[in-house]
């Protein structure tokens, strides 16, 4: 037992105040609403784009009875090749719309790197990495705006591919 005062290691008080605290408590009254908005954004990117998918031109989230039940926090898709993802991530913003990289492969992390002790090679990992790109998908994204965002990456892929 350790008085609240007494330092032990690094360390803060992250206890929110009753100000910051409000806001989570705000979203959580609303909480499903939000939530069946941001389910119905991620539907109707993933029906848009599955004339791409079919084409082969990116691959989408896979989706089953099984997986319904994710929160939608976001849309990827995982383009052919790593060349396209930079040209893509450029086209949309020429547009005026923001699209991200997904995430950096744990291993190449500098806590991955540190905690492993050793490098890896991980060619698939390496591959998925630099491949997958993440689309805006949040509540006050219209339907509107996602048709924008889709037919702005089909016209980007249809040029790259001529």
């Amino acid at each position: 037992m350790v008085d609240k005062y007494s330092r032990v290691d690094i360390g803060s008080s992250y206890l929110p105040s009753e100000v910051v605290a409000a806001f989570p408590y705000a979203q959580l009254e609303e909480s499903e609403r939000i939530s069946e908005k941001r389910l119905a954004l991620w539907h109707h990117y993933h029906a848009l784009l599955e004339p791409l998918g079919q084409a082969e031109a990116l691959r989408r989230p896979v989706w089953t009875a099984e997986t319904q039940g994710h929160n939608a926090h976001m849309y990827h898709v995982l383009l052919p090749d790593q060349e396209t993802r930079p040209a893509l991530i450029q086209g949309l913003k020429r547009e005026g719309i923001m699209s991200v990289f997904h995430y950096v492969a744990l291993h190449f992390s500098p806590m991955g790197e540190r905690t492993a002790g050793r490098s890896f090679d991980l060619p698939v990992t390496d591959s998925v990495a630099n491949r997958l790109l993440r689309l805006s998908c949040y509540f006050e994204l219209s339907f509107d705006e996602v048709e924008r965002i889709v037919g702005a990456i089909s016209g980007i892929i249809s040029q790259r591919r001529c």
